[in-house]
């Protein structure tokens, strides 16, 4: 019994010892992505391509009601230098806007579709009904407006 037991403990130990250098030797992979990633930043660290911070968008206090005016449309961004890409944003050609209300208040969306197809918004971080959510079960149609509020 006490070899078996001696036979595992010695197996164990060079499972661990080997997971240990190939754990080592993967280390190393993310470090060198690292090195390679550095060469494509500037001077300054800054990519090529800064970080997208959607603006923030107040609305506008109408009869009560804190009201934001979005309209969904095409537009470009060039995400790679030179290379020019079709996007899509709300009130921006790329991205859109982060929506400031505070709780309590009642709020209006007035959503208009500028494309040729219809879309759908879904509204992140909000606990509403299900009429006011939007998502693939209330299309905007091309040329429409969408008005939920809450």
């Amino acid at each position: 019994m006490d070899q078996w037991a001696n036979a595992s403990s010695l197996n164990r130990r060079a499972l661990l010892g080997r997971a240990g250098t190939a754990a080592a030797g993967l280390m190393a992979l993310p470090l060198s992505a690292c090195e390679a990633r550095s060469s494509l930043l500037g001077a300054d660290g800054a990519g090529a391509n800064s970080l997208a911070i959607p603006k923030l968008d107040q609305g506008i206090v109408e009869q009560g009601e804190r009201v934001f005016r979005l309209s969904i449309s095409a537009g470009q961004k060039e995400f790679v230098p030179g290379v020019v890409s079709p996007t899509i944003g709300v009130n921006a050609p790329y991205l859109g806007p982060t929506l400031e209300m505070r709780r309590g208040e009642r709020v209006r969306l007035h959503v208009d579709n500028g494309l040729d197809e219809g879309a759908t918004v879904h509204w992140h971080g909000f606990e509403l009904p299900a009429a006011a959510d939007g998502g693939p079960h209330q299309l905007i149609r091309p040329g429409a407006r969408w008005s939920p509020s809450f």
